[in-house]
This record gives structure tokens, sequence and C-alpha cells, in this order.
């Protein structure tokens, strides 16, 4: 059984409430306390369907903005600089 780091996209062992998985070098860090427990080889149907398929639905693509931007704030808003 392990958790699957949508951050990383790498299996993760359930003793690891954030992910030690790693991302350009750096240590991921995503907190896998929430995400689902599932048997070895488990993919979210997004990475399993492709760009061709279905719209991505993990939280990294939900956080991402209209180009893909990580970490997208929405426009600027007044008073913000």
């Amino acid at each position: 059984m392990m958790r699957f780091c949508p951050r990383c996209h790498t299996e993760r062992p359930l003793h690891e409430f954030f992910c030690d998985g790693l991302i350009g070098g750096a240590k991921c860090g995503w907190d896998l306390s929430a995400e689902p427990i599932n048997q070895e080889g488990w993919r979210p149907p997004d990475l399993i369907a492709g760009p061709t398929g279905p719209a991505m639905t993990s939280l990294a693509a939900q956080e991402a903005g209209p180009t893909g931007q990580a970490g997208y704030a929405g426009p600027f808003q007044p008073g913000m600089a």
C-alpha cells in the first residue's frame, strides 16, 4: 500500500506524512496526510489518460492558472503590489 504524491508523481510509503520525493533536486514536501491510500502501481486518471484525455483533476492542476502557471492567484487586484 502507498500514497501517490500529486506534486512529484511518485509512490510514497505510508509512514511519510510529507513527501520525501525530489523535484529538481529539492525535497517535494507535499502534505500526504489527506491523500488516499492505494495499492502500488495506482495512478490518478489524469496521469493515465495523458494530455489528450479528460481535463486534469489533480490539486496541482486546480492551483495552476490559465497558462498552467503554478500558484496563480488571479488577475491583478487594486491595492496589491
